[in-house]
């Protein structure tokens, strides 16, 4: 399945390349890349599309975490500071 998408994914490569010589070949581009998809890379795809968003999810809520992390640390670093300034 994985070689089926690198061809389709080399043919859509090729068609992109020929179709950006024209705008007017856009439409034509598009119906060449759609005609290209088999049913099981479309599955591929699809899959691969929801796996980056989970990883992007992911991303997103381990930079929260880090920026929360950093956060706490310079709040408390600067309460430490007022506590020994008041002492």
């Amino acid at each position: 399945m994985k070689h089926c998408v690198k061809l389709t994914l080399a043919a859509a490569m090729v068609s992109l390349s020929a179709g950006c010589a024209t705008h007017a070949g856009t439409a034509d581009l598009q119906a060449q890349i759609d005609s290209l998809k088999a049913p099981e890379d479309q599955v591929v795809i699809d899959s691969a599309r929801a796996q980056a968003a989970a990883s992007a999810t992911q991303i997103d809520v381990n930079l929260t975490d880090h920026a929360l992390e950093l956060a706490n640390f310079r709040i408390g670093k600067r309460f430490r500071g007022a506590m020994k300034k008041n002492h």
